[in-house]
């Protein structure tokens, strides 16, 4: 157990020991292969015996001046980015986030439309079938009664049965 705590300090020390050598490769401006075939990381361009076929990286800073020698980032050209441009950059994190948010509200409103189409028609179908049912008593000739304002039942006359037939049509 005790070995083993000796450890992760150990383990620690050695990944920022990592880290560190990692950032100092990545920011070295000239990388070739040596006599040996080793990889050498390097600030200062190599030396002139080392041919050109060597340099894996910095070849075309070699034989410039020291102040031509970029020391930060490259500039940004000066290009006005097109739609097509700005078309083919990867999104954002916040651009992909308001795309799915958006995404999400359409198939929201999608959904509500839909359930509010669904019951529009499910309340047609039932009032279809109410009608249907009225027009088939009405048409078969048997005293149809209905009850008037006052709470009277009254029996419909010839007049008034073709009159409603017609309104269920």
């Amino acid at each position: 157990m005790k070995s083993s705590l000796r450890l992760v300090p150990n383990f620690f020390l050695f990944a920022i020991t990592l880290i560190f050598v990692g950032s100092a490769i990545a920011q070295s401006r000239f990388i070739w292969t040596d006599e040996n075939g080793r990889k050498v990381y390097s600030d200062n361009p190599p030396s002139p015996s080392v041919p050109r076929t060597r340099i894996v990286k910095g070849a075309e800073l070699i034989g410039k001046p020291l102040a031509a020698q970029p020391v930060t980032a490259p500039a940004v050209d000066a290009k006005v980015e097109t739609k097509d441009d700005k078309a083919k950059q990867p999104l954002t994190l916040a651009e992909r986030d308001a795309e799915s948010k958006k995404r999400a509200k359409e198939a929201a409103d999608r959904a509500r439309l839909a359930d509010t189409k669904a019951e529009r028609n499910k309340e047609k179908s039932e009032r279809c079938g109410q009608l249907r049912a009225y027009e088939v008593s009405l048409a078969s000739g048997i005293r149809v009664s209905r009850t008037n304002p006052q709470g009277e039942r009254e029996v419909l006359s010839e007049s008034q049965l073709k009159v409603e037939l017609e309104k269920t049509l």
